[in-house]
């Protein structure tokens, strides 16, 4: 329903929980608003677990015509993505 201007996931990190947020946050956000995906990473080095951010982000970005925006560096590769409507 367009209600917010900036969205910032940072919750569940398998593709299916990412996903679910992506498609929530895509239809709660204004046309020009941007939704951040935190842990922006394949793999966590640390817990030893694969993780979906990277694959439910860059299928917004690819499959619903979106672009990044940006993406904040972290030193452990535990990145965030900003991406908007193209």
């Amino acid at each position: 329903d367009e209600t917010f201007d900036l969205i910032y996931i940072d919750a569940g990190h398998e593709y299916a929980d990412v996903k679910l947020d992506a498609v929530n946050a895509a239809r709660k956000l204004k046309r020009d608003g941007i939704i951040i995906f935190n842990d922006y990473v394949i793999f966590d080095h640390a817990a030893n677990v694969h993780y979906g951010v990277v694959r439910a982000a860059n299928e917004l970005i690819v499959q619903e015509n979106w672009r990044v925006v940006g993406l904040a560096l972290h030193n452990e590769m535990f990145c965030d993505i900003a991406v908007k409507r193209a």
